[in-house]
């Protein structure tokens, strides 16, 4: 039985977790596109997130991405805090880069 609870605990923890990192997610892919979108949607003529997949990438480095998300965003009169550019960056890594990152 305290087998079957601890399970069940478990489970209930792991799914509120879940569920919470994909609500953070959405909140993140909202704020770059609201962000982002238009401007990429201009420049590659209609199709923004070529942006990301094409060959000739701006950013070589997770180094390099964090820099760019920090120069767009500050062009754009983002305003964006610290936290909202590492939260693009990873989101942007995670979805289109996959840079590993080097502990140093």
């Amino acid at each position: 039985m305290r087998f079957l609870i601890l399970f069940l605990t478990t489970l209930l923890l792991l799914t509120i977790s879940l569920h919470s990192k994909s609500e953070n997610s959405n909140e993140i892919k909202q704020l770059h596109d609201q962000q982002c979108s238009g401007c990429h949607i201009n420049i590659t003529d209609g199709d923004g997130l070529v942006i990301y997949t094409r060959s000739a990438r701006m950013a070589n480095s997770l180094q390099e991405l964090e820099s760019l998300v920090k120069h767009f965003a500050d062009g754009s009169d983002a305003q964006w805090d610290q936290t909202q550019i590492q939260q693009v960056t990873d989101y942007l890594n995670q979805n289109y880069y996959g840079f590993v990152e080097k502990n140093e």
